[in-house]
């Protein structure tokens, strides 16, 4: 006997039986009462039910009108008379678990919506029992509804549904809900027809049963079923078995769905070579798959889950073996998944990480660990995190450590591997599980610092992928461009083919803002002036380049040349002799602490072995920088000038030029006599709003603006203004008589070429400021050996400079007695 039976179904005790013989009435004949023992009949227990339905007042003359006693003394909700339970609910009915179901049961003489009513009335408000409907005790204070309080569906965040409420039950719904009644955000029916509401014919929420046309098309059921939880959701109708559950027809067997010899949900076979296949189905229909393959594949079994059981398609429960082989897995797009491996996949391309040498693919999961993890056992992968677009990273130094799929956390994870301890990092297994892949290349160390470097964060994806991986793609697998670049990369070209552009530099240092214009360079290298045959990492490198130019006043790189290669001064020779190349060094260029001319030195010294070549601004060969801004050629001047003592000069460039003979306090702030300078100081755009370098300029030598003009027609004036504007001097120069050491400079008599006097590659001398001495000197004046010829004299003969004398220290003026043109004196 169930409980709705016990509950609703009015069956009357054994000593409810006996008792009511005192209640025996003629008027009822013999179908209440047994005639000879004045009692119920035998079968009263089965038969009161329609007895009591057909007129109440029968029973509530003896048991009250409440059926809680009355004359007989006997209650019909006794909760047990004679071992036997009656009309009482049993324990625990209060549980929706419990009465729920049996209200959304199918509708019988003991279950459904219905047979609530004949105890709490046609309406739920109250009959015989209590009302079910704005009951604090019972489904709600503000409910005003036999169910439990709106939204009554899981779907909306709601704990009790009504879709699992046979649909027998409309009838009882219609009373509330007939044309939509009482409902929100629905489509409000409109052929009711009197006693014949449904849950799909358009007499309350649901339209017609079934789907719309053309939903027999594979193409639209099927992808709607295979879509995350779509099996599930066709069970609601087909059944938790999919062989039909009343309001739907079975999907097994059927000659019209999936074909007559086909006990499944689905077609047959369902594998990678059909015309229907499963591998894009999402896993998330597991658990209806286990329904017949769970633990049996080859033989199909309707049986629920076993407790417990959690069916997955790659953790051995079903089909497939144990998840986390990224290889076999990631050759699909299925489910969003990107293609790394396989033909198309991204290791395939010419370029990649985890290589033999070859274009073949050799990945293996361990290999993809390094930088991925195990995502299987940290993130349950693939049913839990890393979740599409994104991917999981972790430091490959620190095992379980993993950071964020952000530019910064990209670079945390490139420079692990490719620094100084990348090769070294797992001792003897440095580079396994490389090497069991067949890549026994140790990681580059490209000597990036992660957050620390110029490219550090920038670019579409930031740092490492803004040059690196495929175009347009965010990854580092592989690329069909050389060194994994993202754009075309050709070591051939040189950065002043400023048209070019295959300069992979200029991708971003151009003047393509849609690729991501950034100081740009190309424009530069489109003057007429420019260094005509180096390409960008001659002078800069991309991994350990630092942001930032040099600090003014001094001669430190600035970060932009930070490991940069350079050729660093080690070995000063003697007071102009010409170094050699054991002089210098090969030198990484530190930022802030190494002399910008390290990198200068590289190819304008003997240290090149080229560096006379023709310059390009004009017809004379390159000389030796080296040579000219040699420290020791301040000389043996030791503070008073004494006969035979060397006195040169220099722009300090490699040391002070304080204490030099021919020093002026002539300089423009900031500059004083004590700062340094850098090459750039001179070299670089005549636009001076350009990036700083000496990358092109419209003026010869690459002299920097706003004043560029150097040439040996410059002539000094006759008023106190002694250069003409645009002088390239002028820059750091002032052009007054103000603190010059030579006050003859104003005379009308000397409004002659500068190059008359001063050589003409201001870098250095042999003599005091920058001096040559062409016309001869006098027998106290050392001879020089180099800048009395091209192409530091650049004079005519006529009016050149004779010099008789140097001054009696660095801070008396020189007089006209100190000099003379083409003779001893004046």
């Amino acid at each position: 006997m169930s409980s709705i039976s016990v509950r609703i179904g009015f069956t009357l005790s054994i000593g409810l039986l006996l008792l009511a013989g005192a209640c025996t009435d003629a008027r009822k004949g013999g179908a209440i009462f047994d005639s000879k023992t004045g009692k119920h009949p035998d079968n009263w227990v089965a038969d009161h039910p329609a007895v009591f339905l057909s007129d109440a007042s029968q029973c509530t003359e003896c048991h009250g009108s409440d059926l809680t006693g009355g004359i007989s003394g006997v209650s019909c909700y006794s909760a047990s008379f004679n071992g036997i339970s009656c009309h009482a609910h049993p324990a625990g009915w209060n549980d929706p678990a419990q009465h729920g179901a049996e209200a959304k049961a199918a509708p019988s003489s003991s279950t459904g919506f219905a047979d609530c009513g004949h105890c709490h009335g046609a309406d739920f408000s109250g009959g015989f029992a209590i009302t079910c409907l704005n009951t604090a005790g019972c489904h709600g204070a503000t409910v005003d509804s036999p169910h439990s309080p709106t939204p009554w569906r899981t779907s909306a965040g709601s704990a009790r549904t009504h879709t699992d409420t046979n649909t027998g039950n409309a009838a009882v719904c219609a009373d509330c809900h007939a044309l939509g009644a009482n409902l929100t955000s629905v489509p409000v029916p409109t052929n009711l027809v009197a006693g014949t509401p449904g849950c799909f014919n358009n007499t309350l929420c649901h339209g017609q049963v079934g789907h719309a046309p053309g939903w027999n098309d594979p193409a639209a059921h099927g992808a709607a079923a295979k879509a995350a939880t779509g099996f599930s959701s066709c069970q609601g109708c087909h059944g938790d078995n999919f062989a039909g559950a009343g309001i739907a027809p079975t999907c097994l067997n059927t000659g019209g769905c999936h074909g007559a010899g086909v006990d499944s949900p689905h077609a047959f076979p369902w594998q990678s070579t059909s015309t229907r296949k499963h591998p894009t189905t999402d896993e998330t229909n597991a658990p209806a798959c286990g329904l017949c393959h769970l633990g049996n594949p080859p033989t199909p079994v309707y049986a629920p889950l076993p407790p417990g059981a959690n069916p997955g398609c790659f953790n051995n429960t079903l089909c497939h073996g144990q998840a986390g082989d990224c290889v076999s897995c990631h050759r699909s797009s299925r489910n969003g998944r990107r293609v790394v491996t396989g033909s198309s996949g991204d290791f395939v391309k010419t370029y990649h990480h985890v290589t033999d040498g070859t274009t073949a693919e050799i990945v293996n999961r361990d290999a993809c660990a390094v930088c991925h993890g195990d995502l299987v056992t940290d993130f349950g992968h693939p049913a839990g995190a890393p979740a599409s677009p994104n991917v999981q990273l972790r430091d490959p130094k620190t095992p379980g450590n993993y950071v964020a799929t952000t530019p910064a956390g990209i670079e945390q994870v490139c420079s692990s591997c490719h620094d100084g301890t990348g090769a070294t990092r797992l001792g003897g297994n440095a580079l396994s599980p490389f090497s069991v892949a067949g890549d026994n290349t140790s990681p580059a160390n490209i000597g990036w610092t992660a957050a620390q470097q110029a490219h550090s964060v920038n670019g579409v994806y930031g740092g490492c992928l803004a040059c690196h991986g495929n175009a347009g793609t965010a990854n580092a697998h592989g690329s069909g461009q050389y060194k994994m670049m993202r754009f075309t990369y050709d070591t051939t070209i040189a950065a002043y083919l400023a048209t070019n552009a295959g300069n992979f530099c200029y991708n971003c240092h151009g003047t393509t803002v849609a690729n991501g214009a950034t100081s740009n360079i190309q424009t530069q290298f489109g003057k007429t002036r420019k260094h005509s045959s180096e390409k960008c990492s001659d002078c800069h490198s991309a991994h350990q380049a630092k942001a930032g130019n040099h600090t003014a006043q001094t001669n430190a790189a600035g970060g932009v040349l930070n490991g940069a290669t350079g050729a660093a001064f080690t070995t000063y020779p003697g007071f102009w002799i010409a170094p050699t190349a054991g002089n210098f060094t090969q030198k990484t260029i530190v930022s802030g602490t190494d002399p910008e001319a390290t990198l200068c030195f590289k190819c304008h010294t003997v240290y090149s072995g080229t560096y006379n070549t023709t310059s390009p601004s004009g017809s004379y060969a390159m000389t030796d920088v080296a040579r000219e801004f040699n420290p020791n050629n301040v000389g043996s001047y030791a503070g008073a000038w004494a006969s035979g003592e060397t006195a040169g000069s220099f722009h300090p460039v490699l040391a002070a030029a304080t204490n030099n003979l021919g020093r002026t306090n002539n300089i423009i702030a900031p500059w004083t006599t004590s700062s340094f300078m850098t090459c750039s100081d001179c070299h670089a755009s005549d636009t001076i709003t350009d990036p700083n370098g000496p990358h092109g300029s419209a003026a010869n030598f690459i002299l920097k603006g706003p004043n560029t003009t150097w040439n040996a027609t410059i002539a000094s004036l006759s008023n106190n203004a002694w250069m003409p504007a645009g002088t390239f001097c002028l820059n750091c120069h002032a052009n007054n008589d103000g603190n010059g050491r030579f006050p003859e400079h104003s005379r009308g008599d000397h409004s002659i070429a500068c190059s008359k006097c001063h050589v003409m590659i201001p870098h250095g001398s042999e003599h005091p400021g920058l001096l040559h001495s062409a016309a001869g000197r006098g027998a106290g004046v050392p001879p020089p050996t180099a800048v009395n010829s091209a192409p530091y004299m650049r004079a005519a003969t006529g009016d050149r400079l004779y010099i008789n004398s140097y001054p009696a220290n660095n801070t008396t003026n020189w007089t006209r007695s100190n000099c003379g043109c083409n003779g001893s004196g004046h």
